[in-house]
């Protein structure tokens, strides 16, 4: 912040060139978004008109060179009025029932480096009428490279469009 004098409100000043976004990808049984540069710190899952098949909620998994990690999360995801539900295999938004279609966005943050920890948190419309939220967190071995986007039982939705924004 600078002041640009008295009862001037102050001025922000552009401290990088903000996010770069990904191509967007046609949801598949599981969007894999790989090459995320060294020294990001900020990754935007965005979920727009996804049509989860069979029943399953969305599930974000994070990975670094070595692979994507499918196990080691601490997650939940709930609304009121729908059970709640923890998971271990990723980050996850939870649907209502399997025709839903849901837009919304999960945020993940780096939190240490040293220990490459991620933890984020999300909200989605399901229908346009009720709303998802979640939350959790994973330590990775290494710096974080890629992030998937999939069905918690692998199955392929009925549509959707996914994309990541990363700073």
């Amino acid at each position: 912040l600078t002041s640009t004098g008295a009862g001037s409100p102050p001025a922000f000043e552009t401290i990088s060139a903000g996010y770069t976004l990904a191509t967007p990808q046609t949801a598949t049984a599981g969007n894999t978004f790989g090459s995320i540069p060294s020294g990001t710190i900020s990754i935007l899952v965005m979920i727009q008109n996804y049509d989860p098949d069979s029943g399953s909620d969305i599930l974000i998994q994070i990975g670094d060179a070595g692979g994507i990690e499918t196990s080691g999360y601490v997650a939940g995801a709930g609304s009121a009025g729908w059970t709640n539900i923890s998971k271990t295999t990723g980050f996850v938004l939870k649907q209502k029932q399997s025709d839903d279609n849901i837009n919304g966005m999960y945020h993940l943050t780096l939190l240490n480096a040293s220990t490459f920890t991620w933890v984020g948190s999300g909200s989605a419309t399901v229908n346009g009428s009720d709303c998802t939220s979640g939350g959790g967190g994973k330590s990775l071995s290494a710096e974080l490279t890629q992030v998937k986007v999939m069905g918690h039982s692998g199955d392929a939705p009925d549509s959707g469009t996914i994309n990541i924004a990363y700073l």
